[in-house]
């Protein structure tokens, strides 16, 4: 390691590089003084860097006490300041001033002031000669002049100067195009006033001009010096302050402090100060030396390790990961390089390396871990920094199906949601859990809703079958002809023998023994008729008994569900009551006041009781004698009883009764009772084959018919109806989904607020975070679990069906109502129309239950929606991390952790650009490293120092190991640097694009 002076490279430090020296000519008001009080004021200001002015001139005594004050640590900068020729509108001529490099040699300065010539009312002096107050009162430069006198090529003076310009007003008190050249042929603008808004305005407008403005104090005397100076970040070098006139933004700062200086004082244990590495004692590694006496000391802000390939850069950044317990490391530290220890990766973490070493890294608050290099990184503590390694970020970049990147997305997001809406949250799942609740509990009562209509449609389906319609077609032509056949059957009339009489004209016949025994008879018939007909009455009530028990068993059933639902219902209150009751509490309600509820289950109950009664009385009406006898326990007061209210009983005795009387006729009377009966008998069973036309029971031809005529003229219509209505259930399913789109939507607030911050920059790049719906991963292969694609259809064919499936699902929107009920609406199509082109348009007819199994889980399945996944997405140029170039999707996660992490850790990343184009090192990643360093420390290990460069680091730290003694060496310091410059442009090999294109920009304001 060689001995350097700002090992840490740029920082910030107070300058004033206009303060008037003790001996200057003119307005010199340090006559009360010393020069020592001089030298004093400066150490106790704290003063890092002066200009030490004069006017036109420098005297041996200003060269004498440059020295003094670097021999006490103060960074001396000549300041020539001169009067141009040129005047403002208020007549007064314009100051400009040469700042020359402390390294120029005395001589030359010398040589340049005997060059430079000075009108003076008229006539012509050199600089050097320039002594008397009146010269220097009056004395002017032509500017042309003093920059040619600049160039002189003898001189050798090229970049070994700066000019800047004295600033008033923002330009518009000077303007002409002669100010305008002048400010642009500068290298930076001078400030001495008063009034802070004034020179903040002057700042803003400059930078607009890439400008550099800096705050002085113009001190004459002793009091003002530190009252105004500006903080420059560079090295208290010529070196560094050039680095102003790249950096004009970054590397000034006017006003107290800057704020990483604040922000580092306030988190001292977020910031790392030093790591060191070393072997154990007494120890040696296995081929060669490694790390011996490591001593590496940080930057609070940027800090870029380069190296060659293979030189070790990974080495340094593996170990802060290790010592901080980066989550990001693996298992078995699969994603570090230099450290992994998974099975057949291991390297450094080989027997005889890593366990001969250890490292301990402090932070600015003095604490410090140290950890021997074989140790393994411990998940359960909390991270100390965001790392990044190499092979993570590969990871990410490739296989973005890995949980990993989602995961850190939403503890991205959840770290931007403002933390009274995190409602006590400590994860982003814990608060989408509790958001979303009662949403999910929502969902349910649509389902059920859906899960009926669909029963109803499956219904209608099949009765649209063909099969359904074939069956219903060959029944009603069985029941046809057996109804034909059963009209062959019809009972021969057998007549009425008293009517047959009556006929004769006997009507009133002399009264004698026959005619009594014919009178009886007929009596008898007339009876049997009456029997008949009560007969026919009680099995028309038993029949209705029978219908009234099925329907109030029913019932019953449906009022014990209303029961259950009421009892479960007052306990989820109740329930919900007690959970809340403290919350409830917190502000001073009483949640007993709040929700009053009324369950009166007294009425369900005495409803069921009494139908129960009726049920019973319905059975005990149809019970057979059997049932009683074998009911009553054998007690005969009992049996009689309910013998007597057993229409079942009642109908075998009037049966038994007509019997008894029939065999009392005559044979006549006897057949014609027959007759009668069988024809009773053959027309129940027409009217049973014939079925109502009104109310057409099952298994009749009404019903067959009405069944045709119903699918033939109304079936369809209704179909579409239940449809449109399950569609539109599916919709307002989708919309209560759409409520965690919403509240995602509301927690993507904060992360929308800082993607649009820099509006400027996001014209070139495009990056938005969109919350959607994403299909579920595993939907197709559910899908096709229901259909069966060796049946004829659209979906017919493994990979036909698939791109069946996908033409159905592509460029839809799925946080739009009309694409889900288009997908909804094309399911059906695709399984009822089959879309295949070889198919012909009029055998494209297709039935839904001859491709699927399990009709009603595939429904549910579909209209559910249950595959719409609440989803986050990136975005770069519209396009999603998918459809990404690998240089596009490795810039996009790179920016979303710079931009987005809000952790205040330190970031380190592991060599980003081997996954990066050119074009995004250069306008994409620096940019957004720029600003991260702002709000934490950022270490970046890379062999391509373009990061390093245009990111403008604060620290580079070149690494490099020996291979042949494999030593591990280092330097480290600023960009400006010689040093580190030198080992930049060897690693670009000669191109050092990014390099050259800020000395072009140096050269071209000379």
């Amino acid at each position: 390691m060689e001995n350097q002076q700002y090992n840490r490279g740029s920082e910030w430090r107070k300058w004033d590089l206009h303060v008037h020296s003790f001996h200057t000519r003119l307005e010199n008001h340090y006559s009360k003084t010393t020069e020592d009080d001089f030298i004093k004021k400066i150490q106790t200001e704290d003063i890092s860097v002066i200009g030490l002015t004069n006017y036109f001139n420098f005297t041996d005594n200003d060269f004498e006490l440059k020295r003094k004050l670097e021999k006490i640590g103060i960074t001396v900068f000549l300041n020539l300041e001169l009067r141009l020729t040129y005047t403002n509108k208020e007549d007064d001529n314009c100051d400009i001033h040469v700042i020359f490099d402390p390294k120029l040699e005395d001589g030359i300065i010398k040589t340049f002031l005997t060059n430079l010539s000075v009108e003076i009312g008229g006539t012509s002096k050199k600089a050097i000669k320039i002594v008397t107050d009146d010269d220097l009162k009056t004395g002017v430069v032509e500017h042309k002049d003093l920059l040619k006198q600049l160039g002189e090529e003898s001189l050798k003076m090229d970049g070994l100067y700066l000019v800047g310009f004295l600033s008033r007003g923002k330009g518009n008190a000077r303007s002409s195009s002669m100010y305008d050249r002048i400010a642009k042929e500068s290298h930076f603008l001078i400030h001495s006033s008063d009034e802070m808004q004034n020179v903040a305005e002057d700042r803003e407008y400059w930078l607009t001009k890439n400008k550099p403005l800096l705050q002085s104090s113009d001190a004459h005397k002793l009091n003002c010096i530190g009252t105004k100076f500006t903080w420059i970040k560079a090295d208290l070098t010529f070196e560094g302050f050039k680095q102003i006139v790249y950096e004009p933004e970054d590397r000034v700062y006017i006003g107290h402090e800057p704020s990483v200086l604040k922000r580092v004082r306030d988190n001292k244990t977020k910031y790392i100060h030093s790591l060191t590495i070393n072997n154990k004692t007494n120890q040696k590694a296995k081929k060669g030396a490694w790390f011996k006496n490591v001593n590496l000391e940080f930057n609070s802000e940027l800090v870029s390790i380069i190296g060659n390939k293979g030189s070790g850069k990974s080495a340094i950044s593996d170990i802060i990961g290790v010592l901080c317990d980066a989550h990001n490391a693996g298992d078995n530290h699969e994603y570090l390089s230099f450290l992994n220890n998974s099975k057949n990766q291991k390297r450094f973490r080989e027997k005889g390396f890593a366990e001969k070493f250890e490292a301990t890294i402090e932070w600015k608050d003095g604490t410090s871990t140290q950890k021997s290099l074989d140790e393994n990184i411990d998940k359960k503590k909390i991270e100390k920094v965001k790392y990044l390694p190499q092979n993570f970020f590969e990871s990410l970049t490739n296989d973005l199906e890995k949980e990993g990147f989602e995961e850190t997305l939403k503890e991205v997001i959840f770290h931007h949601i403002p933390e009274a809406d995190r409602h006590g949250k400590v994860t982003f799942d814990e608060l989408e859990k509790y958001k979303i609740l009662s949403i999910e509990k929502d969902l349910p009562i649509f389902k059920n809703s859906l899960n009926k209509l669909s029963d109803e449609i499956i219904k209608l389906e099949e009765k649209n079958h063909p099969n359904y319609i074939n069956r219903l077609k060959n029944s009603l032509e069985e029941r046809e002809k057996e109804l034909s056949e059963h009209e062959k059957n019809k009972p021969e009339e057998v007549k009425n023998p008293t009517e047959s009489k009556e006929l004769k004209g006997v009507k009133n016949p002399t009264e004698s023994k026959e005619s009594k025994i014919d009178k009886i008879k007929e009596e008898k018939s007339e009876r049997i008729k009456k029997l008949n007909n009560e007969l026919a009455k009680l099995e028309s009530d038993i029949g209705e008994k029978k219908r009234q028990e099925n329907k109030t068993s029913s019932e019953i059933e449906e009022l014990r569900e209303i029961y259950n639902d009421l009892i479960r219902f007052e306990k989820q209150i109740d329930d919900y009551k007690e959970e809340k009751r403290q919350s409830f509490e917190k502000f001073e309600f009483k949640i007993d006041d709040l929700i009053e509820t009324k369950f009166d289950h007294s009425v369900v109950q005495d409803k069921i009781d009494n139908q129960s009664k009726y049920l019973a009385q319905l059975k005990m009406s149809l019970k057979t004698l059997k049932d009683i006898e074998s009911g009553e326990d054998g007690d005969k007061e009992k049996i009689e009883k309910a013998k007597k209210g057993s229409l079942i009983i009642q109908r075998d005795e009037m049966k038994e009764k007509i019997d008894n009387l029939k065999d009392e006729l005559s044979k006549p009377e006897r057949d014609y009772q027959e007759y009668r009966e069988k024809l009773k008998e053959w027309e129940d069973k027409k009217k049973n084959i014939e079925g109502n036309a009104q109310n057409p029971e099952s298994n009749t031809i009404e019903f067959y018919k009405n069944e045709i005529n119903f699918i033939d003229k109304k079936l369809l219509k209704i179909l579409e109806q239940e449809r449109i209505a399950r569609v539109n259930k599916s919709i307002e399913i989708f919309r209560k989904k759409k409520e965690i789109i919403d509240l995602y939507e509301e927690l993507k607030k904060s992360i929308d607020d800082k993607i649009g911050e820099d509006k400027e920059f996001r014209k070139k790049f495009k990056m938005e975070m969109n919350v959607s719906f994403k299909i579920d991963n595993n939907f197709r292969k559910t899908f096709f679990e229901f259909i069966n694609q060796n049946k004829i259809g659209t979906f017919y064919g493994k990979i036909e069906g698939e791109n069946s499936l996908s033409l159905i699902l592509e460029e839809k929107d799925l946080t739009k109502e009309r694409d889900i009920q288009n997908i909804l609406e094309t399911i059906i199509k695709f399984l009822e129309e089959d879309q295949r082109k070889e198919i012909g348009p009029k055998n494209k007819d297709r039935k839904i239950s001859d491709q699927i199994t399990r009709k009603k889980e595939f429904y549910e399945f579909i209209f559910s929606l249950e595959f719409l996944k609440p989803n986050y997405e990136l975005k770069l140029d519209g396009k999603v991390l998918e459809k990404l170039s690998p240089g596009e999707r490795g810039a996009l996660l790179l920016v979303f952790y710079l931009m987005l992490d809000k952790e205040n850790t330190p970031l380190v990343i592991d060599q980003p650009e081997d996954n990066l184009d050119n074009k995004s090192v250069f306008e994409i990643l620096t940019h957004f490293i720029r600003d991260a360093k702002k709000r934490r420390q950022i270490i970046i290990v890379t062999h391509n120092p373009n990061l390093a460069v245009c990111a403008d680091a604060e620290q580079v730290i070149y690494v490099h190991l020996d291979k042949s003694d494999y030593k591990f060496s280092y330097q480290t310091g600023s960009i400006e640097n010689p040093i580190l410059n030198k080992r930049i442009v060897e690693i670009l090999e000669g191109t050092q694009p990014a390099f050259d294109r800020r000395k072009l920009k140096y050269q071209a304001t000379k």
